[in-house]
């Protein structure tokens, strides 16, 4: 598994995920700070939710990070687009 995570921090993932961090990032600002504040409390949310999910069932810090923040960017574009 670690070998896995390890791979997220190099090329190419690493800068295609940053690449659609930044995009988004980008899209969102084009939105009322209304709609910017609950797009990110219901990201939270979902980060949040998805983070002990998988930290209970793996029982693995970096695991849970990764994909909490993959649920969250998913999520955003989903909302956002």
């Amino acid at each position: 598994m670690y070998r896995y995570l390890n791979q997220r921090d190099g090329e190419p993932f690493d800068t295609e995920w940053s690449r659609a961090f930044g995009e988004l990032e980008a899209a969102k600002k084009t939105l009322s700070s209304v709609r910017q504040k609950a797009i990110e409390d219901e990201s939270g949310v979902l980060r949040e939710t998805v983070f002990k999910a998988v930290l209970q069932a793996a029982k693995s810090p970096d695991l849970a990070a990764y994909l909490s923040d993959d649920a969250g960017l998913i999520y955003e574009n989903a909302v956002v687009s």
